[in-house]
């Protein structure tokens, strides 16, 4: 009688259903250009319109390819600002304390849009965005340092609110608030008209 062949030490099914763990992260960058996108708003002293062109990450495998296959950059800088009288401003976002890598394309974009005539450079907060505006010839208002200042405070206060939530998320204590789980369609359908009627 032939003995039986153990099968072969594979996962077993617990393991082979269990899901993916679900990344969690922060994105303090976004903070930053929330309170960019705001700061625009109240202290620009002309007429402007304001875009982001910031990528963000890949949800597959292909999905870079496909974008830059439509003419979506690598390292483009994340927001635009068109002035009147033909002017421009572009500039690279970081989340405060950070930079651009020094052997990135970030920089060599920064570069090549100022070679062409088209004011460009990076920031890590709002201070600094808009001292740089105001260098490469932006127009602002007189209290435009107060502004920055606040939006500041503003985007940190942003910041904290999403390690707090990452954090209990990770320890599976997060629970949504009241006013979020009781969102209903009707109000998210109230929440799109408002959108698309904002204007900075």
């Amino acid at each position: 009688m032939s003995e039986t062949v153990p099968a072969p030490a594979f996962m077993d099914d617990a393991e082979i259903m269990a899901p993916r763990p679900k990344r969690i992260v922060t994105q303090p960058e976004w903070a930053v250009q929330r309170g960019v996108m705001r700061f625009c708003k109240r202290a620009i002293a002309c007429e402007f319109e304001f875009a982001s062109h910031d990528r963000g990450r890949a949800r597959s495998e292909m999905e870079h390819i496909g974008e830059a296959n439509r003419g979506i950059r690598r390292d483009w800088l994340d927001v635009e600002l068109v002035l009147d009288r033909s002017r421009s401003f572009r500039c690279e976002l970081k989340a405060p304390g950070k930079r651009p890598d020094a052997k990135g394309g970030q920089l060599r974009m920064i570069d090549r849009l100022n070679s062409l005539g088209h004011p460009a450079t990076w920031a890590n907060s709002v201070k600094s965005f808009a001292e740089e505006a105001e260098r490469l010839g932006v127009p602002l208002t007189p209290n435009w340092r107060t502004v920055a200042a606040h939006e500041d405070e503003l985007v940190a206060s942003d910041i904290r609110k999403q390690e707090v939530k990452a954090d209990a998320k990770r320890a599976g204590t997060y629970q949504p608030s009241k006013s979020r789980s009781r969102f209903t369609s009707r109000d998210r359908k109230a929440a799109g008209k408002y959108a698309a009627s904002f204007r900075l």
